[in-house]
């Protein structure tokens, strides 16, 4: 019954860590002067192309993953953070949507980070909380 409950707190808040913070990068990526500056560079547009691909590539995997399933889901989520630190280091990102996908990510980062570690307490066969 504890394992059932867990399971299902673990359900909602890798829901809602992604509705929150994919929300946001979302709403980033759609606004124009994103898009005009990865298209002003053409230099960099290419591989700032393939970073988007790469991006739109692992949050569709991500969406197929299962919550209850936390290490795939945080390995899914630092795939992402990785290639969104990759497109902002090419530097054609404007400044103020830069500093909101690092803070995304940030947010993201931190939430992964403290799922895991609560996972892995979890996991534990030595935790003090029993059935």
């Amino acid at each position: 019954m504890f394992d059932s409950f867990v399971q299902q707190a673990q359900i909602i808040l890798f829901e809602a860590i992604g509705d929150v913070v994919f929300l946001q990068l979302a709403n980033l990526f759609k606004q124009a002067s994103v898009l005009q500056a990865i298209l002003a560079n053409e230099q960099k547009s290419s591989q700032a192309q393939s970073q988007l691909e790469n991006l739109r590539q692992l949050l569709f995997e991500l969406s197929k993953s299962k919550p209850v399933d936390g290490k795939v889901w945080l390995t899914g989520v630092a795939a992402i953070v990785g290639s969104l630190s990759r497109l902002l280091n090419l530097g054609v990102l404007p400044s103020d949507a830069t500093r909101d996908i690092r803070h995304a990510m940030a947010m993201i980062w931190s939430a992964a980070v403290l799922t895991d570690r609560v996972l892995t307490w979890y996991d534990d066969p030595k935790r003090a909380i029993h059935d």
